[in-house]
């Protein structure tokens, strides 16, 4: 069982929370005015993009030695790179990416159905590269490996050509499967 620190409880960060209870983990909400808890694992940043470096600065002392799991996206810019640069504003802090390219209302339909989608994460650090693949998997999801935290921008991209699809495009909320040649039969 591992504490986490869910910093915003939106869509996002109040989904993945009950599914991380369920699963078994201690998890709190947390307010961008309050301290993480000294227990606390793992951190969760679910807030918006527009001040997530910032808080994440505020915080940098709180969160050394902790895994902290990316899970902003910043729509507006054509390109970014949010958890390099929160982990430039932590430098303490074990960060990964995940979590930010799955629309949160299908959150319990994946659960109901563990593996049946994807989640596309990274991150540099072993220990916490563990923790967020088992996350992933306790949140119903199967997990696709994206290498190292540089490939963050990538995975920030990737999130908004979901969003462009679902919203601008008009398919709606959508999950994806990555399939193999073999897994194609």
């Amino acid at each position: 069982m591992l504490t986490i620190d869910v910093l915003g409880g939106g869509n996002v960060g109040g989904g993945l929370a009950a599914r991380w209870r369920d699963a078994g983990h201690a998890v709190r909400i947390v307010g961008r005015d309050e301290p993480i808890g000294a227990d606390a694992d793992v951190v969760l940043l679910a807030i918006p993009a527009a001040v997530v470096v910032g808080v994440v600065a505020e915080r940098a002392e709180q969160l050394t030695g902790r895994v902290v799991i990316d899970a902003t996206n910043d729509v507006s810019a054509p390109s970014s790179d949010l958890a390099g640069a929160i982990a430039a504003a932590a430098p303490g802090a074990r960060v990964t990416k995940a979590f930010n390219t799955v629309f949160a209302a299908l959150y319990d339909e994946i659960a109901a159905h563990p593996g049946g989608a994807d989640m596309a994460w990274c991150g540099d650090d072993p220990e916490a590269r563990t923790v967020t693949e088992r996350l992933v998997q306790d949140a119903g999801f199967r997990p696709v490996d994206c290498g190292p935290l540089s490939a963050a921008p990538d995975l920030e991209g990737f999130a908004r050509l979901v969003i462009r699809t679902a919203y601008t495009v008009g398919r709606g909320p959508f999950a994806y499967r990555f399939a193999a040649p073999g897994d194609l039969a």
